[in-house]
């Protein structure tokens, strides 16, 4: 029987060493999951097979015990690489187990449903894409088109090949944003928008999707997220964002808790490194 698992691997990017909210991935959300079991259980509930998740976590002692908390509650595989150098951890990562195209999603990234993903791959292989973004446009000011999502639903899918062809002008300053080169050359690398999709359409307006904050940088993010999942008795692996479209109402008092938090965004802080 032919498998309905898409063929494709994820690569997701952890750590617990975050200078603004240390140790945030293995934060409680509620009294039984915490941040790390909403990211994973995420992904398992998706398409995607998961013999074919990873977890690129730093090379150091600090994220020893995020790897014993992912390996014991759901054994999946993990990759320690370089910790400054996120582009060479994600490029050691697929030269090590042999990847033509992944999913790459950081794990600040808390609600990204299931429908989300799926109809993102859906979309790629159909179109024979060698790569495509929900929001990374919002980090470079080489595109002329703008994201349809909010912070928090970062996803990129990347063919492994146009990935290496950077590798040389990868630098310093951009360590921590690994496909920097990628995205801030449309033209060059033909790249591919991600628009939105209509379940989140029939449930919302685009203009009130982009209030919704759902990542996770800071003391604020967390708070705001704690409100949302009791409120919503949110659960990992579950439809979250489409369950707080669909009742933006009852969230939309609190989008104040994290709304003017400084939005990191990659190509004005690349542009002041030296």
């Amino acid at each position: 029987m032919r498998s309905n698992k898409y063929n494709i691997y994820c690569i997701v990017e952890a750590r617990t060493g975050s200078t603004r909210l240390p140790n945030k991935v293995l934060k409680n959300l509620s009294s039984k999951d915490k941040v790390i079991d909403f990211v994973i259980q995420n992904l398992i509930s998706s398409k995607i097979d998961k013999k074919k998740i990873i977890l690129a976590l730093p090379k150091n002692k600090k994220n020893n015990e995020l790897q014993r908390y992912i390996k014991i509650k759901f054994n999946l595989n993990i990759f320690r690489g370089n910790e400054k150098n996120v582009y060479k951890r994600v490029f050691d990562c697929c030269k090590k187990y042999k990847i033509k195209n992944f999913l790459r999603i950081t794990a600040d990234n808390v609600f990204l449903d299931p429908i989300l993903i799926n109809q993102a791959i859906k979309f790629y292989n159909k179109n024979k894409l060698k790569y495509l973004s929900t929001r990374t446009m919002e980090h470079t000011d080489k595109w002329i088109d703008t994201s349809d999502y909010n912070e928090g639903s970062s996803i990129e899918i990347i063919n492994f090949e146009n990935y290496k062809k950077v590798k040389k002008l990868v630098c310093r300053k951009d360590y921590e944003y690994p496909t920097w080169h990628l995205f801030s050359n449309p033209k060059f690398f033909k790249l591919s928008k991600f628009s939105l999709i209509n379940e989140y359409k029939k449930a919302i307006s685009k203009k009130n999707l982009k209030k919704i904050r759902s990542t996770l940088d800071t003391k604020e993010d967390y708070n705001f997220l704690l409100k949302i999942v009791n409120e919503l008795n949110l659960k990992p692996g579950k439809n979250n964002l489409l369950k707080i479209v669909k009742n933006f109402k009852k969230v939309e008092k609190y989008l104040s808790i994290n709304k003017n938090i400084n939005k990191k965004i990659a190509y004005k802080i690349i542009s002041k490194r030296n």
